[in-house]
């Protein structure tokens, strides 16, 4: 699972959760846990985290920013100039053992 998808299924998740907080706030279900009654408010403080934590998570799969793309492309011209260094000092020292001369 790529982290794209996790993050939205995460976020799908928490979204669920604030929906049914806000949901015991608007019908005043009753919630009880280990024989104790859940005040409205708990449902409220919920509601913001859920929410809040959906809305992050949503953001995270949102489309990539364009920086990110120009980083992409300057990381693979690096890549591409390091494996030409190293293919130059491979061609060096193979023509410096061929000729008997000594690498630059």
């Amino acid at each position: 699972m790529s982290y794209r998808s996790y993050a939205l299924a995460t976020a799908v998740i928490f979204l669920v959760i604030a929906v049914l907080h806000l949901l015991r706030v608007i019908f005043g279900w009753d919630a009880t846990i280990a024989r104790a009654a859940v005040p409205k408010w708990v449902s409220w403080i919920a509601l913001l985290m859920a929410g809040y934590l959906a809305f992050r998570r949503r953001q995270v799969t949102g489309r990539p920013k364009p920086h990110s793309r120009l980083i992409k492309c300057l990381s693979r011209q690096r890549e591409r100039q390091n494996q030409l260094r190293i293919e130059d000092t491979h061609l060096t020292v193979f023509l410096a053992r061929r000729y008997h001369a000594s690498p630059r």
